[in-house]
């Protein structure tokens, strides 16, 4: 589809633009009279005079001047208000009197001095930053000076009171000399016992060093010892955990049992302080907790006594495991048991004068650590009192040093 242009700008509406533009246009031309410019211009384009109104800013009167000048210093603090106005007047002076010298030099030397209130706000401008900067300078000086003054009747007074703390302060010197001197001859002496009591602790510690080597190598060799039976116990143990309530109902409900498995109950109720008839094993099996009690048995206090009576049950060929096992599997298993808490009875015989040798040396080796302990507490008191002193001493010397 094709645009119509349309042509908005006829020769009526142009002719109305111009003639609103010659109503409202206002132009407003700001020139200097100052050399040949003013002139040359007036020359080329008459219009300039002939189709222009010419206002012709004559030179401020006296009264404008003062009144210019009292307006900048009305925010100029540092001077009085009768002073504002006299120094205003100086400055309306001082304008005219250049305009009229200025006027004399034209007459008499052809030549133009041009003085306009430019010129003079220049002037007056020119007097604030000159005092602005004036009166700082002179500030600056008189704060100089009260702070040296200041600092003068400071240092006279402190000499004053140097004085008389340096009189003080003599007698303290020589106090401090001879608490030096007493506090030295107590350091030594107390030094001289920390080495002393340092080479004992050194001397008790060595001994227990090696007394601690020996006991490690006692408790090493019991250990040994029962290494040999524990891991007979431990398989015994497996095999009775292996046991629950239904294996345990199969031996009870035997109302005769086999022979073994009666052999094997006979060394069991042994074990338990117990009659070895059956009614008796019949019933100590029906207690609830009565795997609990095997798992649990106290092995380290099996008397003699019952290693002797277990002896002629492990001894015999039908107490063996595999043939127990055999007959039945429960009381394969209590079987195991038995034969493992025999053999650790007769390692834990072996083995406690080991015990007994070896409890005597902790006890003894406890001691002796805590007479160590105490000797080693009994120094580090000494060496921090020595510390101290020494501290003290050091503080001493440092105060004198600096009285």
């Amino acid at each position: 589809r094709t645009l119509k242009r349309h042509n908005y700008v006829t020769p009526t509406n142009y002719l109305e633009l111009v003639e609103r533009c010659r109503i409202n246009l206002h132009v407003v031309l700001a020139m200097s009279p100052v050399g040949e410019a003013f002139r040359t211009r007036c020359r080329m384009y008459p219009a300039l005079v002939s189709g222009t109104t010419i206002d012709w800013f004559q030179q401020w009167p006296a009264d404008a001047l003062t009144e210019v000048a009292v307006r900048y210093l009305e925010k100029v603090e540092t001077v009085e208000e009768g002073v504002k106005v006299a120094i205003a007047t100086v400055f309306a002076h001082v304008h005219l009197s250049v305009s009229d010298i200025s006027e004399r030099m034209l007459r008499t030397l052809k030549r133009h001095n041009y003085v306009t209130p430019t010129n003079y706000l220049e002037l007056v401008k020119g007097y604030r930053v000159v005092l602005a900067e004036k009166v700082n300078e002179v500030g600056s000086q008189v704060n100089k000076l009260k702070n040296g003054l200041a600092k003068l009747t400071d240092a006279k007074q402190q000499v004053a009171e140097m004085s008389e703390i340096l009189a003080v302060k003599k007698v303290t010197v020589a106090q401090s000399q001879k608490d030096c001197e007493e506090l030295l001859v107590v350091i030594v002496s107390e030094r001289r016992t920390a080495d002393e009591q340092q080479k004992h602790v050194e001397a008790e510690s060595a001994k227990i060093s090696v007394e601690a080597k020996e006991t490690a190598a006692i408790a090493s060799d019991a250990q040994r010892d029962l290494d040999v039976a524990l891991p007979a116990l431990q398989n015994a143990m497996a095999e009775v955990d292996k046991l629950d309530k239904s294996s345990i109902s199969e031996v009870k409900a035997y109302t005769t049992p086999p022979a073994k498995v009666q052999l094997c109950l006979e060394a069991v109720m042994i074990l338990f302080r117990l009659k070895t008839d059956w009614p008796t094993a019949k019933k100590k099996i029906s207690e609830a907790n009565f795997l609990q009690q095997v798992k649990s048995y106290d092995k380290d206090t099996v008397p003699e006594s019952m290693v002797k009576k277990l002896a002629k049950y492990v001894k015999n060929p039908d107490f063996s495991v595999d043939s127990v096992k055999a007959v039945s599997a429960a009381a394969g298993a209590l079987c195991v048991w038995v034969h493992a808490i025999n053999i650790y009875a007769g390692v834990a015989k072996e083995v406690e004068p080991k015990r007994k040798k070896l409890a005597k040396a902790e006890k003894s080796l406890a001691t002796k650590q805590a007479a160590l302990q105490a000797s080693t507490d009994a120094l580090k008191i000494v060496i921090d009192k020595v510390a101290d002193l020494d501290k003290q001493y050091k503080d001493s010397v440092g105060e004198k040093e600096a009285l």
